[in-house]
């Protein structure tokens, strides 16, 4: 027959290896929760430089668009000065000569 002492050593035994089974354990799971937060991280870092890449992307492609309208409108408004200046050229020439003349010619 086992004695008490032995009994209560056995059951202390039985405890500290559970115990210790526990701890690996929690251990264990504290490890996988860590692993999978840090993934977790690394694919919400990975969508938002995704994001903030597109966002960018999108911004450039606008500026560009209107870039290129406001190219347009500058050219066209240089081609109606030019096409104002070439049809009131002759009539602008005209005053010039008249104005000398009256001006220069006509006091002496």
């Amino acid at each position: 027959m086992e004695s008490l002492l032995n009994k209560v050593r056995k059951i202390e035994e039985e405890a500290e290896e559970r115990i210790q089974a526990v701890e690996l354990e929690s251990q264990r799971r504290v490890a996988e929760i860590t692993e999978g937060e840090e993934k977790t991280l690394d694919d919400i870092r990975g969508q938002a430089e995704a994001r903030a890449e597109s966002i960018v992307g999108e911004e450039v492609k606008k500026a560009k668009e209107e870039i290129n309208r406001l190219k347009q409108d500058e050219e066209a408004s240089v081609r109606r000065v030019h096409e104002s200046a070439d049809s009131n050229r002759s009539r602008a020439v005209e005053k010039a000569v008249d104005i000398f003349s009256s001006e220069y010619l006509g006091a002496n």
